[in-house]
C-alpha cells in the first residue's frame, strides 16, 4: 500500500462484497477505478487525517501521480459517472490489426477471443474483436557452437481491434492531442487511455488519459 493519502488507503474504501474482488467507496457509493494512477477526493480521510490538493472539486474524483518528484493531478470523474469499473488500457500499433487497445492485465473484463464486441470511441459506435495473437516479445543473439544464432521469444497478446479501420484509435488520439508530434518523440509509442465496462459481455465506453500528455493536449 502507498504511503501516500489515496483511495486504497481512505477509511471509505471497502470491497463489495465477500465473492467479488471489486471495492466501492462507502461514501459516495462509486465503483472504485482499477487504474494505474492513484486516485483521491477532497474527503479522503484515515484515522482521523484529512487531506486536500490545491483546487478539488466537491463529489469529483482526481487522480495522480508523484512521477519524477512533481505532483500531476487531474480530475477523473464526478462520482455519479462511476457506476462502472473504469480500467486503465494502452492504445498501440499492432503489425497487422493496426492500432488496437491492449488491456494489459484486465482480461476479466472481456468475452473470449474471437468475440465482437461494441467500443464507443468518442461519438463512434464501433465495432471491435476480441484477438489473442502471438508476437514477438524481445530478440536475442545466443552464442552456438558454428556462431550466433537468433533466438525469438513469443507470447501471446490480448487485444481488441477495430473492424472497421485500423487507424480509427490513430483519428481518436489525433483528436485531443497531437499524437504524430507524440509518435515522433516516443521510441515505442503507446498511449494511455481508460476503458469503462458497461457490460463485460461487450460494451464499453474509450476515454483518454491524459495526466502526463501536457504537452501534446490541443
Amino acid at each position: 500500500m502507498s504511503d501516500h493519502p489515496e483511495c486504497q488507503n481512505c477509511d471509505f474504501f471497502r470491497k463489495r462484497d465477500d465473492a467479488s474482488d471489486d471495492t466501492v467507496c462507502m461514501k459516495h457509493n462509486f465503483v472504485m477505478p482499477r487504474i494505474d494512477w492513484q486516485t483521491i477526493c477532497k474527503d479522503w480521510q484515515t484515522n482521523n487525517e484529512t487531506v486536500s490538493f490545491q483546487d478539488m472539486e466537491e463529489e469529483m474524483l482526481y487522480y495522480y501521480s508523484y512521477g519524477s518528484g512533481d505532483i500531476l493531478i487531474a480530475p477523473l470523474a464526478h462520482f455519479r459517472q462511476l457506476q462502472f469499473p473504469l480500467i486503465s488500457v494502452s492504445v498501440r500499433q499492432d503489425k497487422s490489426l493496426g492500432w488496437v487497445i491492449y488491456p494489459r492485465k484486465q482480461n476479466q473484463f472481456f468475452p473470449a477471443p474471437d468475440s465482437l464486441v461494441t467500443v464507443y470511441v468518442g461519438e463512434r459506435k464501433s465495432k471491435f474483436q476480441i484477438v489473442n495473437m502471438e508476437r514477438n516479445l524481445a530478440v536475442e543473439m545466443v552464442p552456438r557452437s558454428h556462431g550466433w544464432e537468433k533466438q525469438v521469444h513469443t507470447q501471446q497478446v490480448f487485444m481488441l481491434g477495430s473492424l472497421e479501420s485500423p487507424n480509427l484509435l490513430y483519428d481518436w488520439s489525433q483528436s485531443f492531442m497531437d499524437f504524430d508530434a507524440f509518435i515522433d518523440d516516443s521510441f515505442s509509442p503507446s498511449l494511455f487511455a481508460f476503458l469503462e465496462v458497461l457490460d463485460h459481455t461487450g460494451e464499453y465506453v474509450l476515454h483518454p488519459d491524459l495526466l502526463t500528455y501536457e504537452k501534446y493536449v490541443r
